[in-house]
């Protein structure tokens, strides 16, 4: 009688480390960054006016207060796949492949643009 009690209690712990791995692995991207530069085939160009990236908890990518797409971040295969919600801001789907990610930056190439990323208030 005890062994259906004690399969449920592991299934409900292994649950429970799951969802905080996942967790875990989403607020590394997860918050408001700055991109103060982007390079495309070599050359860079700065960030003349701000643009400001809202990596929501929840997978949301708000510019401005919009919503201007989803994303999902792969910390084994140290990715970021992001699906753009509107029109214009399209050439941002895709897999991004990242290059550096800290408390204080995250860079990555997507579509074979680099995009530097500083996180905001740092």
């Amino acid at each position: 009688m005890m062994m259906p009690v004690k399969k449920t209690v592991i299934a409900l712990l292994l649950f429970i480390a799951v969802q905080g791995v996942s967790i875990a692995q989403s607020t590394e991207i997860e918050g408001v960054w700055k991109m103060y530069e982007t390079s495309f085939a070599g050359e860079a160009y700065g960030g003349e006016r701000a643009i400001v990236i809202d990596y929501n908890k929840n997978g949301i990518i708000y510019q401005r207060g919009i919503v201007v797409g989803t994303w999902k971040y792969d910390k084994k295969a140290q990715t970021i796949m992001q699906k753009a919600e509107r029109s214009d801001s399209e050439e941002m789907n895709g897999e991004a492949s990242i290059i550096q990610l800290d408390d204080e930056k995250l860079i990555f190439k997507l579509n074979a643009v680099q995009l530097n990323l500083q996180k905001a208030g740092k």
